[in-house]
């Protein structure tokens, strides 16, 4: 397809034709494949060995944030009406359905693990979408990219977590206090976020652009910003504009 493309750029075969030979066999293909295909044929499954505490099979999957492991073979229906659910966890960066091995599995399966007790609250760390965390009580903080999961101790994270609050309750407090809105009548602040500077009426958000400095900003830029994020269209789920 790539060496058409070449030709017809080069003016050695017309495009129309080209296209007609490449997507009358390409869309035969994926009409069969829509009557033909099984899910089964796509998410397949893979035994990597014998869990060692409850001896059922440690199974690799595809799912749908990536590929996983479990303990035990269940179906959706029967995961669905359990009480406690399998054990299972997303395999790492370059460990795949294919080819994980037993070690890797039983490793990325250790998690979560309990590290003890701070004050009246346990913790515990472990791994979720975004990379591992810790669950202190029902507050979750990130565990930085230079702590090992798999080997962080208690004495560790105790100045991971204190730095954590503290900032919290930095960004509880606001950086400017500029007014109240003309429009919604909310006290327009500007505040710390978790991605960084933004103003706020309360109720509308705007991100501090880089380069500006967040004390600096006036009660009109303020304003101005809010009624640009008011009017800039809704963006649905997955970033795409709404209609």
């Amino acid at each position: 397809m790539e060496e058409k493309l070449d030709d017809v750029e080069a003016g050695k075969v017309k495009w129309v034709p080209m296209i007609k030979e490449f997507y009358g066999p390409f869309h035969a293909n994926i009409v069969d494949k829509e009557e033909n295909l099984d899910r089964d044929d796509v998410m397949k499954e893979r035994v990597v060995g014998k869990d060692p505490d409850s001896g059922m099979d440690i199974v690799a999957r595809h799912g749908r944030f990536g590929a996983y492991v479990q303990v035990g073979q269940f179906t959706a229906e029967e995961i669905k009406e359990m009480v406690e659910k399998p054990r299972r966890a997303s395999l790492p960066e370059g460990a795949y359905v294919e080819t994980v091995t037993m070690e890797q599995a039983l490793k990325v399966l250790s998690l979560p693990r309990e590290l003890g007790v701070i004050g009246l609250e346990t913790v515990i760390v472990t791994t979720g979408r975004f990379g591992p965390y810790l669950k202190v009580g029902k507050k979750n903080v990130s565990l930085p990219d230079t702590y090992d999961p798999y080997t962080v101790m208690l004495g560790e994270v105790e100045v991971i977590i204190k730095e954590a609050e503290k900032l919290k309750k930095q960004m509880a407090l606001p950086i400017a206090e500029l007014g109240a809105d003309p429009e919604s009548g909310g006290e327009i602040v500007v505040k710390n976020g978790r991605f960084g500077p933004y103003v706020t009426d309360g109720k509308t958000n705007v991100s501090v652009k880089k380069g500006v400095e967040p004390t600096a900003i006036t009660f009109e830029q303020a304003v101005e910003m809010l009624v640009v994020k008011r009017k800039a269209p809704k963006r649905g789920k997955w970033g795409k504009k709404k209609k």
